[in-house]
């Protein structure tokens, strides 16, 4: 087993608004597993976790010593070239590796009227906002003389993250 704790902060634009994003990721258990592959010319090993109520599988090659990867994933003993939620939520590959000699540096964006929120208030947030977006759809829809309703329900598995219910 490999694991990893630590406290991520980012930046999410939704509909123009930044948010600042406090995300206690906790610990990421994965169970190395003896499974090989090859991705873009890398020997890659299969490793797999259970986060946030769901199972992810992903492949990481040792050979690129960098432990991080697409999404949140990250805390392999490798750079992660495929991630995979088991029901297809999230999927993500590699589709190319450029090794550069000399050190990149990439310009750190700044963001003007940041709101700070938990990765739970983000995630209500957004579902909150779709459930508006279809009462005023639903709303102009009756202004045209329908008389259709829009029920949104959600599901607590519907959700890529699924947060304990404290």
């Amino acid at each position: 087993m490999y694991a990893l704790s630590k406290l991520n902060e980012y930046v999410n634009d939704h509909y123009g608004d930044y948010y600042l994003i406090e995300d206690d990721l906790g610990i990421m258990e994965w169970e190395i597993g003896d499974e090989k592959k090859t991705i873009l010319g890398f020997t890659c090993v299969k490793a797999t976790t259970f986060f946030r109520g769901r199972h992810y599988e992903a492949w990481f090659s040792p050979e690129i010593p960098f432990s991080t990867g697409p999404w949140k994933a990250d805390g392999l003993p490798g750079l992660i070239l495929e991630l995979r939620e088991e029901n297809g939520m999230l999927h993500f590959t590699a589709s190319k590796i450029n090794f550069h000699e000399e050190l990149v540096e990439l310009p750190v964006p700044t963001f003007k009227n940041v709101k700070k929120i938990s990765a739970r208030q983000f995630s209500d947030l957004v579902w909150k906002q779709a459930e508006e977006k279809f009462k005023f759809i639903e709303a102009q829809l009756r202004k045209e003389g329908s008389n259709i309703t829009i029920t949104v329900n959600r599901p607590k598995d519907e959700s890529l993250e699924i947060f304990d219910e404290h």
